[in-house]
């Protein structure tokens, strides 16, 4: 069905309309990638953990938080997007409208940037820029795997959700990560 023929359609909130004119695409162009980030797809066996942390383009102080410790408006926010590519040479972005409903999407798009540039990897973290991640830790659990688990695909989640406070800020953060070889 065509968005043209859902009643009320331009009554309804734009981020609903957005969602629903696009809904059947899937297939975005990229504006920033990094296409040798795992050394090439022959090269990424070499990569034994890749971390994969989702971040608005507004939240430069999260990812350089994150790197520090794990390794228009619009065209402003793409201009500053693309400094912070050439200097980190770690961002990948596509083409499409960040919503609550493009988190499926997000993780497709992902995953076929996973499978055409570091096919060989053997873990992945995937984590969002608002989540703590511990990698020493992942990466020792990880190391300890017996073999033949590195064949399976599997999710761990902490179900308990840690209330941090700082200078009075309370923060709740739930933690989880998806391990894989990725042999999907």
């Amino acid at each position: 069905m065509s968005a043209a023929n859902i009643s009320g359609f331009s009554k309804l909130p734009d981020h609903i309309q957005n969602f629903l004119f696009y809904r059947h695409c899937r297939h975005f162009p990229m504006l920033l990638d990094m296409p040798d980030k795992c050394g090439g797809p022959e090269q990424s066996s070499d990569v034994f953990l890749l971390l994969v942390i989702k971040s608005s383009p507004e939240n430069y102080e999260r990812r350089e938080v994150l790197r520090k410790t794990q390794r228009s408006e619009e065209m402003r926010l793409n201009g500053l997007l693309r400094a912070e590519q050439n200097e980190n040479k770690d961002i990948l972005q596509w083409d499409f409208d960040e919503s609550f409903f493009n988190l499926t999407l997000k993780q497709i798009l992902f995953l076929e940037w996973m499978e055409r540039n570091c096919p060989k990897g053997r873990f992945v973290f995937n984590g969002d820029d608002d989540v703590f991640a511990n990698t020493d830790g992942m990466v020792e659990y990880l190391q300890d795997l017996p073999k033949i688990m590195e064949a399976v695909i599997f999710t761990l989640a902490l179900l308990k959700y840690i209330t941090l406070r700082r200078a009075g800020d309370r923060a709740k953060m739930a933690a989880a990560f998806l391990v894989s070889d990725h042999k999907i």
